[in-house]
């Protein structure tokens, strides 16, 4: 119907309207047919916002006419959902499709193929308007309930695995994503053959996946293949065209190729403004992305205009909650950032903040840590982004300084707390089904990590699908975390904030908070950059920032260069000057820093540091580790006097073969070392368990209840990266590279007894205790009770560095699985002067000091024994 007749129809229905008294109720049925048969009318000249008043109106009068379920009811709520859906606004829709497929449900069955579709509406308007969680859960159901019923090649099945593969995309979990898209295309290809066309937008989603992980070439070739099947179909006008002409060029942009990609944005918005108009989100999409192209050209005003221009559509029409529109702010403030507009862009910057973080709250009880992690990565260079804006704003508004530290204080280490305290509302919870789940996501683990050492070959041969049990491991601590949350309340604190910090700290204590982000200047540099936030108990107005001038430096060169100064004892203050002078000027008459670190500050330990006026910076400055100094909270709420210890040394780790590549030899002073501190413990009245010799194994480790200390001297590793290296390479304890470079967790461990036999198999066992404990098992030891780890092996505190999540090794491990604090070497250590140390630390302890005290005076005492840097200085304290 050409557009004259549609304002023909809609004249005439108007004018009957009015003949019919709305207070006529005989009139009602007629009434209702009218305004539905006037909403389709109007919303075929684009009049949305008329259309779905004329909808409603429509409904409240069928409302009062008929049941709940009647087909007059379900026939205009439909109508809505259609209208919403088209224009976007997925949350408005949320509780009409959440309706209609209730009503489906009671007329049709939870069987029903129309139930199942509605359903999966349902969760595609929960995913599309940012409710993750929900949208997942849901999804998932239709899922489950449709594969059984109409085969994983129906519609209900393939709909809501597309959808729910965008949500894994959108949410960062890329390899989740990928195998959703796999399996669409394979289903398609066995349904409805590769010329449907149903296969394009199959092949547009994964290759849109294939450009956000950086494999340019294979989205270009599916990108093509899909613009291909269109030509075929002859669709080359339609919104599915233009969607893959609108992806194809931000590949280009993507690819530094902006001659190509800017023809393929102009196409798509001609096409999108004829077939949605230039109102649409979809319309919006393409102006975000012109602008994108603009900006790169360095066309910045007309950059800022399109991105303006594209956000106030996404407000208007998906509102101020919608992921799409927070992007918008985002690309607008960077911009404002770009050509000095600061004050311009601080409110988008701080809305773009706060929404985040309220994504962050509201999605993460129902993910995995994993899941968690890959979601805070997605978005962290939006906290970059914010980051770099600071630096620059200080310079006017100096208080910008107290958000920038509230805002680290959230989520610095975030992961880290966030695991942690899901563990300890389960623990404490004394809900036995919920402890049970718990038990059986820790076996469900443990016997993962054993699987993961066999070869690919031997896993299918033995019928183990790896990929089933790691999604059957995720999905049981998603139900964990979710659960969980019914303790929030008893044992979650308010937020805290830097003035909460600063009330903590004495006299001559400060508190700083180090940051290592992507720096923006007027684009991504990708560019390391270092900053300080300093607080102390005399601040008063805001928190000092200290800038890092040269992070790059700090990475690449200056951290191995500290690592060799150290072992060489070479006294070279350049290192005080890169790593602690931008500090010092404002730390005054502090001796006491609660450090919490970032990037390369997790690898050094500043206290060794030669100072420029002799010495070093342990001299003048005593330093204690911790993960965020919202930590200090918890300050002087240490377990109580010394407790019970479990203590492992000496173990005896087996013959080595000749050709083994890494042989173990025996370590005498471990056994000394333990036989010395448990003598030193029990004089005071301690109970002690201590396991040497063939005893030191993993399971006996493990079997032992929560000790208040836990020693362990015995041999440590750390394997470096090997990105690039054969996938069946077999590394320590029996994984590839591939494995190790999936799960970083399995890259450090200690050794116990029996070490050697492992290291010397040629194919690695899945069964049994290995004498390998690597940090992802350590993980799963119950430390709930334990005040403090000792990890007296060699470079027990190395790992893989997140930037603000801290190091992914031992440590890490130890403290999520409930120890308050550790003792870890950044490098190899000397089993003499380790003794020497441990034993000092103890007797210090056992004589009243705070465990962290202790130790300071331990090293402090081993030092004038011992006075080499890589000596007294390997060893560092983390916690309180």
């Amino acid at each position: 119907m050409e557009e004259g007749a549609f304002r023909e129809a809609e004249e005439e229905l108007t004018r009957q309207l009015e003949r019919w008294d709305s207070e006529d109720t005989t009139k009602d049925s007629l009434r209702a047919v009218g305004l539905q048969m006037l909403g389709w009318c109007v919303s075929e000249r684009g009049q949305m916002p008329q259309a779905f008043g004329y909808f409603k109106s429509s409904l409240r009068i069928r409302e009062r006419q008929f049941p709940k379920d009647h087909p007059e009811i379900l026939s205009t709520l439909e109508d809505i959902c259609y209208l919403l859906h088209f224009e976007r606004k997925y949350g408005d829709a949320i509780p009409y499709v959440r309706k209609l497929s209730e009503a489906f449900g009671r007329v049709h069955g939870d069987t029903s193929h129309v139930w199942l579709l509605w359903l999966g509406n349902l969760g595609f308007m929960q995913y599309k308007s940012g409710q993750y969680a929900a949208a997942e859960h849901t999804l998932r159901e239709v899922m489950d309930r449709s594969a059984p019923l109409f085969g994983t090649v129906g519609p209900p099945y393939m709909t809501a695995l597309n959808n729910i593969a965008g949500l894994y995309k959108a949410t960062g979990r890329y390899e989740d994503a990928e195998r959703s898209y796999r399996e669409l295309l394979y289903a398609d290809s066995i349904s409805a053959g590769h010329d449907s066309l149903r296969t394009i937008p199959f092949l547009n989603n994964l290759a849109h996946l294939y450009k956000e992980t950086g494999r340019w070439r294979e989205a270009e070739r599916m990108y093509k293949q899909a613009l291909e099947l269109h030509e075929v179909q002859s669709t080359l006008g339609s919104r599915s065209f233009s969607t893959v002409l609108n992806n194809l060029g931000m590949l280009y942009m993507a690819a530094e190729k902006y001659r190509l990609a800017e023809p393929y944005f102009r196409r798509s918005r001609e096409i999108d403004s004829t077939i949605v108009g230039v109102q649409h989100p979809v319309y919006a999409d393409d102006l975000n992305n012109l602008a994108s192209w603009h900006w790169r050209m360095g066309n910045t005003e007309m950059a800022e205009r399109l991105f303006v221009q594209s956000m106030e559509i996404r407000r208007n029409y998906l509102g101020e909650r919608n992921p799409d529109y927070i992007t918008s702010l985002s690309n607008i403030a960077l911009v404002r950032l770009a050509t000095g507009q600061l004050e311009e862009a601080e409110a988008l910057f701080e809305t773009v903040v706060q929404t985040l973080l309220e994504f962050i709250r509201e999605n993460f009880p129902a993910l995995s840590e994993k899941e968690k992690a890959d979601y805070v990565d997605l978005l962290r260079r939006k906290f970059d982004g914010y980051n770099s804006f600071a630096l620059q704003r200080e310079k006017r508004r100096p208080a910008i300084t107290c958000d920038m530290y509230n805002l680290q204080l959230v989520i610095k280490g975030l992961l880290f707390r966030n695991t942690r305290r899901v563990r300890e509302r389960i623990q404490a919870s004394g809900d036995n089904k919920l402890l049970a789940d718990f038990r059986s996501w820790e076996e469900q683990k443990l016997r993962l990590a054993g699987l993961l050492r066999l070869p690919r070959r031997e896993r299918e041969r033995s019928g183990w699908n790896i990929d089933s049990l790691l999604r059957a491991c995720n999905d049981l601590e998603k139900a964990l975390s979710r659960n969980s949350e019914a303790f929030a309340a008893e044992y979650d604190r308010e937020a805290v904030r830097w003035e909460d910090v600063r009330s903590r700290l004495a006299p001559g204590e400060a508190a700083v908070e180090i940051l290592r982000f992507e720096l923006f200047d007027t684009s991504w540099t990708d560019k390391a950059a270092y900053c300080a936030l300093i607080v102390t108990a005399q601040t008063e107005d805001r928190p000092a920032l200290v800038v890092f001038p040269h992070g790059e430096k700090m990475e690449r060169f200056l951290l191995d260069y500290y690592r060799s100064a150290v072992h060489r004892n070479e006294v070279d203050s350049t290192l005080y000057r890169y790593f602690w002078a931008p500090l010092s000027t404002h730390l005054d008459g502090i001796r006491r820093v609660y450090l919490s670190s970032d990037g390369v500050f997790h690898l050094l330990n500043p206290q060794v540091l030669p100072h420029p006026g002799g010495g070093f910076l342990f001299d003048s400055l005593e330093i204690r580790f911790l993960t965020t100094t919202a930590d200090l909270m918890e300050i002087g709420a240490s377990m109580g006097s010394v407790g019970d210890a479990a203590l492992v040394g000496g173990p005896e780790y087996g013959t080595a073969t000749p050709d083994q590549q890494y042989r173990l030899r025996d370590l005498p002073g471990t056994v000394e070392e333990v036989r010395k501190i448990t003598t030193l413990l029990r004089e005071h009245g301690l109970r002690c368990r201590a396991l040497s010799g063939p005893d030191a194994t993993e399971t006996r480790l493990r079997n032992g209840a929560s000790p208040h200390i836990l020693h362990l001297a015995t041999h440590g590793y750390f394997l470096q990266s090997r990105r690039g290296s054969p996938a069946g390479d077999i590394s320590i304890g029996g994984y590839s590279a591939e494995t190790l470079e999936k799960h970083p967790l399995l890259r450090s461990g200690i050794f116990l007894a029996g070490a050697n036999v492992t290291l010397g198999q040629q194919v690695a066992s899945a069964e049994g205790d290995d004498g390998i404990l690597s940090a992802f098992e350590a993980m799963h030891l119950d430390l709930h009770a334990t005040e403090v780890v000792v990890l007296s092996a060699c470079e027990t505190g190395l790992g893989t560095v997140q930037a603000g999540e801290g190091v992914y090794g031992l440590q890490r491990a130890m403290r999520v699985a409930g120890a308050r604090a550790v003792i870890m070497s950044l490098w190899k250590v000397d089993d003499r002067v380790t003794t020497e140390l441990m034993t000092a630390f103890y007797r210090h302890w056992l004589e009243g000091a705070s465990p962290s005290a202790a130790f300071h005076e331990a090293v402090s005492t081993t030092r004038q024994n011992w006075p080499h840097p890589a000596l007294w200085g390997a060893f560092v304290y983390v916690g309180l």
